[in-house]
């Protein structure tokens, strides 16, 4: 079809395009397409009236965090390691509030803090994260008002898995992952995953 200007369209040419169809999925990408976080149903975010950021899996493997202060740095309303890096404990002030290691859950469990210390998660081992912002995080339990972050643990998969990194940064710092898994048993009835992670510097 040759090709027309507006001024040959306006005296009443018509102009018709071919029809063109999209044919595509909707999968967790970047950006995530549900939450349990703010139900503890698995729940459409459009549908969540709570502020809710994800970090997606995807997200956590482009960047590579090494801390979960690093994995949550551009959730707004977040600000990680208010009082400086300190690999002892996971630390963060959201919407204002010093939730640190007691707002810190993993798959909508607390991590008991003992004594100054806590338990420290390592992004490597967590498929999302999920932060719940607002007085709305009393739904799992005595929390601040700030809001709470929940670890959510790789499980195992029915796609086959087979992925691994190397790498050496600052302070000759040296790591190294593996997360593998997929099917096994008769039918390919259950699923299993191994994820490891070593890492060793100055």
């Amino acid at each position: 079809m040759p090709w027309m200007c507006d001024a040959e369209i306006a005296t009443g040419d018509s102009l018709v395009l071919p029809t063109l169809s999209i044919d595509a999925s909707a999968d967790d990408g970047l950006v995530p397409l549900s939450s349990a976080i703010a139900t503890k149903t698995d729940t459409p975010i459009e549908r969540i009236p709570q502020a809710v950021s994800i970090v997606t899996g995807e997200s956590l493997q482009q960047r590579r965090p090494q801390s979960m202060e690093q994995a949550i740095a551009y959730v707004p309303g977040v600000v990680p390691s208010p009082w400086g890096q300190d690999s002892r404990f996971t630390q963060f002030l959201v919407r204002g509030f010093d939730i640190g290691p007691y707002g810190t859950y993993r798959d909508g469990l607390p991590q008991k803090v003992i004594g100054f210390s806590g338990f420290v998660i390592e992004p490597y081992s967590v498929e999302s994260i999920d932060v719940l912002r607002g007085p709305n995080a009393v739904l799992y339990g005595e929390t601040e008002p700030g809001g709470i972050v929940n670890a959510v643990t790789k499980r195992p998969t029915f796609d086959r898995l087979r992925s691994g990194f190397v790498g050496y940064g600052p302070f000759d710092t040296v790591q190294a992952g593996i997360d593998v898994g997929g099917p096994v048993g008769p039918d390919d009835a259950f699923a299993w995953r191994l994820t490891g992670l070593y890492r060793n510097g100055e």
